[in-house]
Parts: C-alpha cells; structure tokens; sequence
C-alpha cells in the first residue's frame, strides 16, 4: 500500500524510520547538487557514508523528480549499513532536513527494484510503499504520521 507522509517525521519518529529502511531496504540514496557549493558538513558526511557508496551517477531523474534542462545531479546509491544509519542519525533530525547546500537531498529507499521511501525535502513530500502489516507503518498510522493514498478512478 502506498502512504503520504503527512506529518514530518522528527526526533524519535524519524529515528524509528530510518532504522526500519536500513533493515527493510536492499539498497539506498540521496542526490548532490553540483550547482551548490558544498559545505564542510556535506564534505563530512559523505566522507563517512563512502565505504557504504555503490555507484555515483550523473542523471535527470530520481525517485519522486525530474529535472527540466540543466546539468542534472550525482545520484549516490548505497548498500544500507549500521554505520551509514549511525552516520544519517549523528547529522540529521528529521526527514525533510535532507536539503541542500547543507546536505544531500532526496533520501529515498529500494526493496527489490521498488522504491520504499521517496522524499522532495524541499516540497516537504514524501512517500512509503510498504504492507500495512509492517511495525513501522502501524506506528506510523497510529500516530498519525501517515495517511494512504486514495487512488482516484
């Protein structure tokens, strides 16, 4: 089932996600604007996220946008480890701090060729596509983090 994120996940909450992606997902990632300057906590944090990088790739598209013209971002993809969550943990709060020039942006989560987690920090949107029987979407629902999407015929 897929569900909006309709309030931002921060402190404890965001915690509890992202322990569940790094568990759930076989794969994660984030873009880096190019045609941003990038910041000692950028530089830091992706220093420590690179054992875990797998592929950087220059491109237009990425879970949730699609750039119109321009040179388009560097796309990370990354094998999910407790080192990479201790590190997203230590620098970032809250789900749509995710923005550059301070960080990347766009954290997003993939199960199996399907994206789990897609956010547009900087339209403060987001969504989980995930069984409803999964601890962390009943939490979710519970406290009122999430809503599912209504498909419109």
């Amino acid at each position: 089932m897929i569900y909006d994120i309709i309030s931002e996940p921060k402190g404890l909450e965001y915690r509890a996600l992202l322990e569940a992606m790094f568990e759930i997902a076989d794969s994660w990632g984030f873009v880096e604007r190019p045609d941003y300057p990038k910041t000692s906590t950028l530089s830091s944090l992706l220093a420590e996220l690179e054992p875990d990088i797998v592929e950087i790739t220059i491109t237009h598209e990425w879970p949730g946008t699609s750039l119109l013209g321009g040179s388009g971002v560097f796309m990370y993809r990354l094998r999910p480890q407790k080192a990479g969550l201790a590190a997203c943990l230590r620098y970032t709060n809250s789900l749509f701090q995710w923005l550059a020039p301070e960080f990347p942006e766009d954290i997003h989560f993939v199960r199996d060729d399907i994206v789990v987690l897609m956010t547009v920090a900087h339209e403060r949107e987001a969504q989980i596509e995930l069984r409803d029987d999964i601890p962390i979407i009943q939490s979710m629902l519970a406290k009122k983090l999430i809503q599912p999407v209504i498909e419109r015929t």
